[in-house]
């Protein structure tokens, strides 16, 4: 990977061929030109679009199509733009659900976690399960419950 060039405030790097469909797909969902800051995070220029990137393979459970993602808090952090998202893309299903920031850390207490007490350290467990061109979202607190995050899906092909 080439070193990060800056470009005005934000520094510009090129993205692992991986996450190539998701910054497609969010650029023409949001309409805007998006630029790679750092591995898992793009912005707009303006500095008014962010959006921190995470990609998981399927995880077979049972006729279910399940799949993990640990959600950082230093990422959540690093989003400082006025419109800042949370991005899970699901590879063997081809869509990806962008959780506005706010809808996110509306859940996150409600998610499992590793390290609770080590902020340093910390880190939530985000569970999908993708269903029909859709998704639901496994919580574990309180109690366990899903809930449909069908509304934030977007594809990841045209």
């Amino acid at each position: 990977m080439t070193a990060p060039k800056q470009t005005g405030r934000l520094k510009k790097t090129k993205p692992s061929s991986t996450y190539d469909p998701i910054i497609s797909a969010l650029s023409h969902h949001f309409g805007k030109n998006l630029i790679c800051n750092a591995r898992t995070l793009v912005s707009d220029e303006a500095g008014k679009f962010a959006a921190v990137m995470a990609y998981s393979k399927m995880y077979p459970q049972g006729i279910r199509r399940k799949y993990w993602f640990a959600v950082h808090p230093k990422k959540i952090a690093s989003c400082t733009a006025e419109n800042n998202y949370y991005v899970f893309a699901c590879s063997d299903d081809e869509i990806a659900v962008v959780f506005p920031m706010l809808a996110l850390q509306g859940l996150i207490e409600r998610l499992n976690v590793t390290n609770p007490d080590n902020p340093g350290k910390r880190y939530y467990h985000m569970v999908l399960f993708a269903e029909n061109g859709g998704a639901k979202c496994l919580l574990s607190h309180p109690e366990i419950a899903e809930i449909d995050v069908t509304e934030y899906c977007i594809h990841l092909t045209p």
